[in-house]
């Protein structure tokens, strides 16, 4: 979440998993960055630096407790 949707010029996937091995996955929608608590692991792993469907209850502005993760468009 630190680089946002650029990743600062890094690989999307190693930076979004290098951020997340030091706190929480996240969600960029635009310029706005939602953290995920309690999001599934292996999904997040798999998926991240790419676009996904996030299901979930929002638990505060910016922060939402991810229940089910999934590819764009699966």
């Amino acid at each position: 979440a630190m680089c946002g949707a650029n990743h600062n010029g890094k690989d999307p996937a190693k930076c979004t998993n290098g951020c997340a091995s030091k706190g929480k996955y996240a969600l960029v929608i635009g310029d706005r960055v939602v953290t995920l608590d309690e999001a599934p692991t292996a999904d997040m792993q798999k998926l991240a630096g790419q676009k996904a469907t996030v299901t979930g209850t929002m638990t505060g502005k910016d922060s939402m407790k991810a229940t089910k993760v999934e590819g764009a468009g699966s």
